[in-house]
């Protein structure tokens, strides 16, 4: 299932509110991920942020949240997160559906307009 995202911008940060994120490195060149990051996602998110590991490998399990009290969940491949037949992740991209909002069309806009003016007259 895919999760909804959102961001806010404004003069002073950037927020970005999503509880799912994908991390596709195993560390070996960067030695990232970066535990700052996951903390400043974590300090700045609502609910426990979700770390999806495509590896798992000695940098990605450093990643995992070691305080007394969860921050973040690190997820890796088989272990929490689904994984693919060649390895790695599998991740659903399927957009979730919403209602759509109920916009009004130019003759809907008239036919109101009339009715309720005949509405008055009576």
């Amino acid at each position: 299932m895919a999760t909804a995202c959102t961001s806010t911008l404004s003069s002073s940060h950037i927020t970005v509110e999503c509880p799912r994120w994908i991390v596709s490195t195993n560390g070996a060149v960067y030695g990232h991920p970066d535990k700052k990051t996951a903390e400043l996602v974590a300090q700045n998110s609502r609910e426990v942020p979700e770390f999806l590991c495509n590896y798992e490998s000695k940098t990605t399990l450093a990643f995992a949240d070691a305080a007394k009290e969860l921050r973040w969940r690190t997820l890796y491949p088989g272990k929490g997160a689904v994984a693919g037949p060649a390895g790695g992740i599998v991740v659903d991209l399927t957009p979730t559906t919403r209602p759509r909002p109920r916009t009004s069309t130019g003759s809907e806009l008239r036919r109101r307009a009339t009715s309720s003016r005949r509405g008055r007259r009576a």
